[in-house]
């Protein structure tokens, strides 16, 4: 059974991915973004969540690839985010030089003028982003896809890409929702702020963010396994480079 999508998505995403209590004592009065951190980025997929035991399986995931590409209960959904592994390995930063410098970075320079009943309901609930921005994706696989996908060609035409960022609040007059790439519920309320295919994707997309979902839109021909590679490159050159086996068969 699956439980109230929004309340799923904030409380079991993935661990330490989001958090869905309230954050009321972490709510920064001069800033939009509560805080950044250095956690390291991560990848997950629902064959890696099963074998690592997490409580509830894949629904959550189920649930985001039925909503991202209309297919559930099938491996070929990537989620992408930062995990802090021990909390004294990882800086966190919600003041300071560092802060102030990320907040001036991506426009954060006022006080956000929203209340915080509403702003509950936004990614600046989420304590702490990763302090690092993404300027380009790339998705290949290391086998041919599809007879129109041979080995090491780019995916991103394949797959659509889902994220909420406070970037597009900030880039938007502090705006909460949007009418366009956005990827809505059943009842009309806003899952993720930012839903796109993923070679429409923009460095603006990959700007202040905590997780990435990387949803296949179409399984390979013939199905059967491939070897994904996700490279995520920073906006100061760095490049993080992600691999998997994608099964893209039934999940139980």
């Amino acid at each position: 059974m699956i439980i109230n999508p929004i309340r799923g998505l904030l409380l079991s995403i993935t661990v330490g991915v989001l958090f869905g209590t309230s954050c009321g004592d972490d709510f920064h009065p001069d800033h939009l973004v509560n805080g950044y951190d250095n956690s390291p980025w991560v990848l997950e997929t629902k064959v890696t969540r099963l074998a690592e035991g997490f409580e509830g399986g894949t629904e959550d995931f189920d649930f985001i690839s039925l909503k991202m590409s209309g297919i559930n209960h099938i491996d070929q959904l990537i989620c992408l985010h930062t995990k802090r592994v021990n909390d004294n390995d990882y800086a966190a930063y919600t003041s300071g030089t560092v802060y102030e410098t990320l907040c001036k970075k991506h426009g954060d320079l006022e006080k956000p003028p929203v209340s915080w009943v509403m702003a509950r309901h936004v990614p600046c609930v989420i304590p702490f982003f990763s302090i690092i921005d993404f300027a380009s994706l790339e998705v290949t696989s290391s086998e041919a896809f599809d007879k129109n996908h041979p080995a090491n060609s780019s995916l991103l035409d394949l797959l659509h890409f889902a994220t909420t960022t406070p970037y597009r609040v900030l880039q938007n007059n502090y705006r909460l929702y949007f009418n366009d790439n956005v990827l809505y519920l059943d009842d009309g309320a806003q899952l993720f702020n930012t839903f796109k295919k993923g070679s429409e994707v923009m460095a603006e997309d990959m700007t202040i963010l905590k997780f990435i979902y990387l949803s296949f839109d179409k399984l390979p021909d013939p199905v059967e396994p491939k070897h994904i590679r996700v490279r995520l490159t920073a906006d100061d050159g760095k490049v993080y480079d992600f691999e998997t086996l994608l099964t893209f068969q039934e999940i139980n």
